[in-house]
């Protein structure tokens, strides 16, 4: 990661250093006399600068490939490994565990912001599509399953989390919230509703619908191995994660999966359906600052530009891939997103939020969870587009991130799968029947 990272700096200083040296040499360029003499000038200083950099380049990748063959030769001695002991052993447990909670949430944030970066490098950085239990990696097989879930039942709840999130993140201030650090959305469908729970860990900086697809094949080889025939499977996304989930369901009957089937709950929590505001606001930004022909607005507008395919489809919730194959990620405000099917047989259900208490506060309806608005969370547009949910509530006094392990959030979560729907009152949280549109809506 370093040395993709040294080339990308040493790749924006060059393009820095040619604006730069661009503009005293298009002034010397109007005046007559000056401008061969000029183009010359500009010509010599290109040369020299390119040869410079990528030199830096070549250096880098040496020293890449040197590094390269000195981690293999130690691994190959059995002496790292054996290093990696000892260090283990030297920590204590709760260091190590928080150690490691320090590093999957830095590697969560990294692929975030350049996730596909990392993916076409083939950085070891990148992050697999994988399933975890209780903070542990599960591997597709019987006997790995059985370790992680010895009283696995027939009814299965996937969780899919959100952009720079991981698995860890569904227990989001469980001790200070329920005084029990692994108590998450899971854990208490286990106890109420008798489901078993895995969870996704995903490189969000890919497209969402690569992860969409991604996950439709990763159901597939989880389900052949898995302990017990599942009878009923429920997929909850927060943010990001609603989108790849909707994306997988809708996969998975293109491809005929077996697991379309036996699919019978999707709830989206927190989701941006419509897109999201601050991603429209730094494409937006990012336009602005490209017009000025300066390196004070240039190098802004490259990092900002630099933001992972998985952010910019937050922009109007593309879940698709035909919603960016051969169109310009970086058009502004140009909404290309196609509508998603949604599997028949399947019950749609959404969890938007506001952080004011008041859910019709206008300050509450305009920014929601201070990340994802109103109207993006229901899937409802005012020009008529929509995502045809099921099932919907809006909770108030709850912001974005909140939503991943909140009491009010789970008593939405527990209902739904439970199928428990009853009417909307004032006293309590519950669930509103919303009729489903017809396609043609």
């Amino acid at each position: 990661m370093l040395h993709d990272t040294l080339e990308s700096v040493v790749d924006l200083v060059e393009e820095t250093h040619e604006s730069v040296a661009k503009k005293p040499e298009r002034w010397r360029g109007n005046a007559a006399r000056l401008g061969e003499g000029a183009a010359g000038v500009g010509a010599l200083q290109g040369g020299i600068a390119r040869l410079v950099y990528e030199s830096i380049r070549r250096v880098n990748r040496g020293v890449e490939a040197v590094g390269g063959l000195a981690v293999s030769a130690v691994d190959r001695s059995g002496v790292g490994p054996l290093l990696s002991e000892q260090a283990a052993l030297a920590l204590d447990a709760e260091v190590a565990r928080e150690l490691a909670w320090w590093s999957d949430t830095a590697q969560s944030a990294l692929n975030a912001w350049a996730g596909d970066f990392l993916a076409r490098r083939e950085n070891g950085l990148s992050i697999p599509l994988e399933f975890f239990a209780a903070g542990k990696r599960v591997g597709c097989t019987r006997e790995s399953l059985r370790e992680v879930l010895p009283e696995a039942t027939g009814k299965l709840c996937i969780f899919v989390h959100g952009l720079g999130c991981n698995d860890a993140t569904w227990s989001f201030r469980a001790q200070e919230q329920f005084g029990d650090p692994a108590a998450n959305y899971g854990a208490f469908l286990a106890r109420d509703l008798g489901y078993s729970a895995l969870y996704v860990r995903y490189n969000t900086g890919l497209h969402i619908s690569q992860n969409a697809r991604a996950l439709a094949r990763a159901i597939d080889e989880l389900l052949a191995v898995y302990p017990v025939q599942v009878t009923e499977l429920a997929l909850v996304g927060h943010s990001m994660g609603g989108l790849v989930a909707r994306g997988a369901a809708h996969y998975a009957q293109l491809e005929e999966r077996p697991w379309a089937s036996r699919l019978r709950h999707l709830l989206c929590i927190g989701s941006p359906h419509l897109g999201a505001p601050l991603e429209r606001a730094t494409n937006w930004l990012t336009h602005l600052l490209m017009r000025f022909d300066t390196p004070g607005t240039q190098v802004p507008a490259k990092l900002l530009n630099s933001r992972s395919a998985g952010i910019k489809d937050l922009r109007f919730g593309y879940v698709l891939d035909e919603d960016w194959t051969d169109k310009d990620p970086d058009a502004c405000l140009r909404d290309e997103r196609n509508d998603v099917p949604l599997l028949p047989h399947v019950t749609y259900g959404f969890v938007a939020a506001t952080f004011t208490r008041d859910p019709e506060h206008p300050l509450g309806r305009l920014l929601g969870d201070m990340l994802v608005s109103v109207p993006s969370a229901l899937g409802q547009s005012p020009e008529g587009r929509h995502v045809r949910f099921d099932l919907g509530e809006v909770v108030a006094g709850v912001h974005h991130i909140a939503m991943l392990n909140h009491p009010k959030v789970y008593q939405l979560v527990r209902r739904f799968l439970s199928s428990e729907i009853l009417e909307t009152t004032c006293e309590e949280v519950v669930f509103e029947a919303l009729p489903r549109l017809p396609e043609s809506a």
